[in-house]
């Protein structure tokens, strides 16, 4: 009896570890979907509005946003699809409206494309502003779903819950490497500088550096893989390059001055959203090792269980 009683509670106990292995899982493949999503959107967002704005859209403007949508709908629709079979909101409702902004945005992209070929004085009123509306809406959207979905992970796993960390702070920190960057950009497409654009830019480039700080903090003594400490290699290497930034840094003197930049905004885009990048990079590295984590731990709960 004694022995049975042992060896029952040892396969109860590989039987929770086993599911709780799986939700874990499940949470990080969507968590990662959802991130692709993401950073895409926003690419998709700016590149959408600049070519709406513009007279004609630049082709590489216009590569940049079809390469962006062919990776964000995929990512879009495997987690609402992973979302819709496993239990890991208790807000279905907000999974429905997902699914629902999925679609209106495949409408908004199919007649932006329309738009795109002819003249911006034959392409309907607002359309710009209103494409703008509708990436914002989905964005934040995407944002609450994936903190629920990262909420449901808390304190499963110490080591997992530090790698979204790190995924989070990434995140923080592209976020207002791009905003630093619209400050330029939006000038450099033909719209008036704000009045606080200087001290936006400085607040939103010391939240990088600050955040960039917590980054190192949490990843201290962390066993992370050396795909890791090769996207961190190349944030250090790209985004804080001094010739990147003195390039920024003077692209927005001389606009504050007046003045015309050294860089188009057909230069200045691709440039920055390659270095700014990186960031998104940090958070992938993190969110494969979660990934390695999760899989690693459903199988060595499903051989206790068959032990």
């Amino acid at each position: 009896i004694a022995v049975i009683v042992l060896l029952a509670l040892s396969v109860s106990e590989s039987w929770s570890r086993m599911r709780t292995a799986s939700r874990l899982t499940s949470a990080t493949q969507v968590s990662a979907d959802l991130f692709t999503a993401l950073h895409n959107l926003r690419v998709d967002r700016a590149n959408t509005y600049s070519s709406l704005q513009s007279d004609s859209a630049k082709p590489q403007l216009l590569s940049m946003m079809q390469h962006a949508r062919t990776a964000e709908m995929p990512a879009l629709k495997s987690a609402i699809e992973k979302l819709q079979q496993i239990d890991l909101l208790a807000q279905g409702e907000m999974v429905a409206q997902l699914a629902q902004q999925t679609a209106q945005l495949a409408t908004l992209q199919q007649a932006s494309i329309a738009a795109f070929a002819q003249p911006k004085s034959a392409r309907p009123a607002g359309m710009a502003d209103a494409a703008m509306k509708e990436y914002d809406e989905i964005l934040a959207l995407v944002s609450m779903v994936s903190e629920d979905v990262t909420q449901s992970m808390k304190l499963q796993d110490s080591y997992i819950d530090q790698l979204m960390e790190l995924k989070d702070l990434a995140w923080i920190a592209r976020n207002a490497a791009g905003e630093s960057s619209v400050v330029i950009a939006t000038t450099l497409a033909g719209r008036p500088l704000p009045a606080t654009a200087w001290d936006d830019y400085v607040g939103n480039v010391s939240k990088v550096n600050t955040t960039w700080d917590q980054i190192k903090n949490v990843a201290k003594g962390l066993p992370l893989p050396q795909y890791y400490k090769e996207a961190v290699q190349k944030v250090e290497h790209d985004f804080f390059d001094p010739a990147y930034i003195a390039k920024r840094t003077d692209a927005l003197k001389a606009l504050v001055a007046g003045q015309k930049p050294a860089l188009t905004i057909d230069e200045w885009t691709p440039l920055t959203v390659a270095r700014m990048s990186t960031f998104e990079g940090i958070a992938d590295a993190a969110l494969d090792a979660a990934k390695e984590r999760a899989t690693s731990q459903y199988a060595s709960a499903s051989r206790d269980l068959v032990i």
